[in-house]
């Protein structure tokens, strides 16, 4: 009953973003935060991944929290998604513990933090691991795999005798062409 309501309704723009931010998006944090704070069906452990990113003039932080769940494994929520023009360790730092709190999620929790391998996020002095680890000394480092990933194929590429970019656009250009393919670049 509830899906054909749903088909019969539709809302602009506006509408549509209202929902999303006040209802739906708080409604799936909150659900994910239940079952994290639940020990009956979670371990209550989790780790977060950050990175900034620009989005035109803003810089914004999305915080992602992994945990395992016994009946459906690991699981990647967004937890927090923050616009903060202070990149610094500090400001970084500060931010996920705000978030954090505000989620009543225990730091001596978190298992792990995971970023891309900037000296603000990883550096000897003063990073963000750095201080997450004066919270609590168990957090693990979890490089970025997908940014390891990334450097370990551009300088494997670099030793190929063909040029690689090329052979990708003959390959995108042979299935854009397709009916049964959807390309997204």
């Amino acid at each position: 009953m509830t899906l054909n309501l749903a088909k019969k309704m539709s809302c602009g723009r506006t509408k549509a973003e209202a929902v999303v931010k006040n209802v739906l998006a708080p409604r799936s944090v909150q659900v994910f935060i239940d079952v994290l704070k639940d020990p009956e069906k979670s371990s209550n452990f989790f780790s977060i991944a950050t990175d900034s990113s620009n989005h035109k003039n803003r810089k914004i932080f999305p915080l992602v929290v992994r945990y395992f769940d016994p009946l459906s494994g690991v699981k990647n929520r967004l937890l927090d998604f923050i616009e903060q023009a202070d990149e610094t360790a500090n400001a970084t730092h500060n931010l996920i513990k705000s978030s954090l709190d505000t989620y009543k999620l225990d730091i001596k929790n978190l298992t792990s933090y995971c970023a891309d391998n900037a000296n603000v996020n990883y550096g000897k002095h003063n990073s963000v691991y750095k201080l997450l680890q004066e919270d609590d000394k168990n957090v693990l480092k979890a490089n970025c795999s997908h940014h390891i990933l990334h450097n370990a194929t551009k300088h494997a590429s670099d030793g190929l005798d063909v040029y690689i970019e090329m052979i990708i656009f003959k390959i995108y250009g042979h299935f854009s062409v397709s009916a049964r393919v959807e390309v997204i670049l």
